[in-house]
């Protein structure tokens, strides 16, 4: 964990304060939601928040995670990786967002700009795994795991709604990615392709099968395995971090530049 927030790593996830202040990035909304007062767009978030932790519960109620001899199951598939992160950063960004309204927002026309907290770079970090994760599990459940059989309600909500939510949170918030961030959903989704290598020699087992998802059946078929992994990691994630990372530099709210200009004609008034 410390070589992930170390310093190299979280400037990647250093907001400019020369251009978007992190009370600016998370206090106010996108171009899209700029008619939302800051007090509706917090709003919007715990209900994003609140939502979500319903469904995590729904989930892993369904899947008795509380039991010791089910829980562990819980934790192999890679929509419940995708569903407690997503999570994780709908309540981060929720209580950063009133951080972030509660703090003056400072700018470097103030003469002293203020960096991006640890635990707001940690919420702009697991921002990029959401909106990626989101819609991997979304399309590769049900072009690839989907078996035509009866659809069940919770799996509408984690294979789909999850990246509703997650795409409603990327144009209200409309905070920017960059390039150099394509490493976390790079490092992520190789961990899982690993775990699923590892769990799969080892014997584990999913819901009775010899393996957690059968396009990723390590033992009797491991390379179309690899293959499925490879386009998965390589071409995919690649192609959803500049999609993401075009529409969050669309809706950005580019207040900080907004601030210096008025403060530049100002300036030439005065």
């Amino acid at each position: 964990m410390t070589s992930l927030l170390g310093n190299t790593a979280t400037a990647r996830f250093e907001l400019p304060s020369t251009d978007s202040p992190w009370q600016v990035a998370f206090g106010a909304p996108s171009k899209l939601g700029r008619c939302l007062s800051p007090r509706t767009f917090l709003a919007f978030r715990v209900l994003l928040a609140l939502f979500w932790t319903g469904i995590t519960i729904w989930s892993m109620v369904d899947h008795k995670a509380n039991d010791l001899e089910t829980a562990p199951e819980f934790y192999i598939y890679l929509t419940n990786w995708s569903l407690l992160i997503e999570w994780f950063y709908l309540v981060s960004a929720t209580f950063v967002t009133r951080m972030a309204l509660r703090k003056p927002k400072q700018t470097a026309l103030d003469g002293a700009p203020s960096k991006t907290p640890l635990f707001a770079r940690i919420t702009y970090a697991a921002q990029v795994e959401t909106y990626v994760l989101s819609f991997f599990v979304f399309v590769l459940y049900w072009a690839l795991v989907y078996d035509g059989g009866t659809i069940h309600a919770l799996s509408v909500f984690t294979h789909g709604v999850n990246f509703l939510v997650a795409l409603a949170d990327c144009l209200v918030a409309g905070i920017p990615m960059r390039l150099v961030q394509f490493w976390l959903p790079f490092v992520i989704s190789s961990t899982y392709v690993i775990f699923s290598v590892v769990y799969d020699l080892a014997g584990g087992t999913a819901d009775g099968d010899s393996y957690i998802y059968s396009v990723l059946d390590w033992s009797e078929d491991p390379g179309t395995a690899a293959t499925y992994a490879v386009l998965v990691i390589l071409v995919a994630a690649s192609w959803l971090r500049g999609l993401f990372g075009t529409l969050g530099a669309f809706l950005r709210v580019r207040a900080g530049e907004e601030s210096r200009g008025r403060g530049h004609r100002q300036h030439r008034q005065g």
